[in-house]
């Protein structure tokens, strides 16, 4: 009896049957990990059950013996991040730029894909026009060139489009063995934690809410990569419930004050309502960093609305506004100041001293019969622009946001009130 004992190459599982090996093998199944294993001569790769993990773009997940993390190898690409559950190398081959005309315009690193160009100088050009006019992009465009007639048989070559000097081309007429080295790994540091922090995209840091209103919200952080990040995910909700919302907004689109600080104003909440709040930011490719903490805050009460200036004399000023909540406000601060100037002045008034049209000038609050209420501010300046703020208080000295400020000028001195009779001619 002749005994045959023949050594196999081990692959792991496709997609479809994952599942399968993955149940046979681990409990839970996420468990199952099927990776290359450098230091096997035979089995190239190797199956075990290890917790799940996940690396940043670019890289992958190899057994030295440990999980360890490795760079994709140069024919292949990770444009986002990649997870050992259902993988097992880089999930991109790099396309090979080596249709009729096309030639290599940038290898690109291991988290993109190859960039093809068009040989200009036999002739050749792009079928379609690309998003570049330097070069194109096969996973999103299509890049076949075709050989074109040119009428003044004249070649337009790269530097008449600005392109020859940024080239990075790879004139061979064949490929060869230069992609055939799968099997070629760079191992980087030791790293058997869950996630590798290093090389995920930035997350956004001192994540914080800066300002509140009975509506609205400004939170603030700080980005360390803001020519990279392309966008934001502002997800909140309701305090105590499940349901998430996300706003997406543009890097262009947000505040940033001296120090750096990136700004966004988050409105249309409800008053009175405890909101939680996080953030993730967004590069290239829809790749998207960790979520900062969560931050929760409740917003103010209602604010006095539809705010106004309706009479003015030389000396006083009355204003008028609505409250939608009267039965629990208990006071008012009216804010004015001279305009331009930095100093605010508060006059302070309970709600309760409503009075009537023959009380104007006591200086209390009163109210007409659509249930605006009013008040007059008096001893003021003559031929002066002030500026007005209001808002309102309730039980604990909870105070609402401001209304919106308004301006208007005295009148100037009255004749009558020297008891002067001028003649006119």
């Amino acid at each position: 009896m002749v005994s045959l004992n023949g050594a196999y190459e081990f692959t792991c599982p496709s997609q479809a049957h994952w599942n399968l090996r993955a149940k046979s093998m681990c409990k839970p199944t996420t468990n199952y990990t099927c990776l290359f294993d450098i230091n096997l001569q035979i089995n190239v790769y190797r199956d075990r059950c290890y917790r799940p993990s996940i690396v940043g773009p670019g890289y992958k997940y190899v057994f030295q013996p440990n999980l360890n993390r490795a760079a994709c190898s140069s024919n292949r690409y990770q444009p986002f991040i990649f997870e050992t559950v259902g993988y097992s190398d880089c999930t991109f081959q790099k396309s090979l730029c080596n249709s009729l005309g096309q030639e290599t315009y940038a290898n690109g690193d291991t988290r993109v894909d190859r960039k093809c160009i068009c040989n200009t100088d036999r002739g050749y050009t792009f079928v379609r026009n690309s998003n570049n006019q330097c070069y194109c992009n096969p996973s999103t465009e299509d890049c076949s060139c075709y050989l074109g007639n040119n009428p003044y048989n004249e070649t337009v070559g790269l530097e008449d489009i600005k392109c020859y000097h940024e080239m990075k081309m790879t004139r061979i007429p064949y490929l060869g063995d230069m992609f055939n080295i799968s099997r070629t790994i760079k191992i980087n540091e030791f790293d058997n934690n869950k996630y590798n922090i290093k090389h995920l995209p930035t997350t956004p840091r001192e994540f914080n809410i800066i300002e509140c209103t009975d509506c609205s919200m400004t939170i603030g952080w700080f980005i360390d990569v803001p020519d990279q990040c392309l966008s934001y995910e502002l997800d909140h909700r309701v305090r105590g419930t499940d349901d998430w919302s996300t706003e997406t907004f543009l890097s262009g689109d947000v505040m940033t004050d001296e120090d750096g600080r990136r700004m966004y104003k988050l409105q249309n909440l409800k008053p009175e309502t405890y909101y939680e709040f996080k953030m993730r930011s967004v590069y290239k490719d829809d790749v998207k960093s960790h979520y900062s903490e969560s931050k929760t805050k409740q917003t103010l009460k209602l604010a006095p609305r539809e705010f106004n200036i309706i009479e003015c004399t030389d000396c006083s000023m009355t204003i008028g506004w609505f409250i939608d909540v009267p039965d629990e406000c208990l006071s008012y601060e009216l804010d004015h100041r001279v305009r331009g100037t930095d100093d605010w002045s508060t006059e302070t008034f309970l709600s309760g001293d409503v009075k009537t049209d023959a009380d104007l000038l006591s200086g209390d609050a009163m109210k007409d019969e659509d249930g605006r209420r009013m008040y007059k501010l008096q001893n003021l300046k003559p031929e002066t622009y002030y500026e007005f703020k209001m808002r309102s208080i309730y039980k604990d000295d909870v105070k609402s946001h401001y209304s919106e400020s308004k301006t208007k000028q005295t009148l100037k001195l009255g004749r009558e009130r020297f008891g002067i009779t001028f003649a006119i001619k």
